[in-house]
């Protein structure tokens, strides 16, 4: 008997201490019925699906000298560059 009291009385408790968690506003975190013509809905906007779109088909490939003139740091107007003089 002291044990069905025991549970009884726990389950009682469980319940109450859920009870707070079950409101139906929560003035913190700014309940918005989603049933209320009246609320404010953000602009949609179009996205096209393909907008970021990049081909990564095959491609003839070229000579290597210009696959790496296009990879290669840009020479800075400094030490040991041409239009230094050095």
């Amino acid at each position: 008997m002291a044990r069905r009291i025991g549970w009884m009385l726990g389950a009682a408790l469980a319940m109450a201490g859920t009870a707070g968690a079950a409101r139906a506003e929560s003035p913190t975190l700014g309940y918005r019925d989603p049933s209320d013509p009246l609320q404010p809905v953000p602009p949609t906007t179009y996205r096209p699906v393909m907008s970021g779109l990049q081909s990564f088909r095959p491609t003839d490939p070229l000579p290597w000298g210009i696959q790496n003139e296009k990879v290669a740091p840009k020479p800075k107007a400094g030490v040991g560059s041409p239009a230094s003089g050095q």
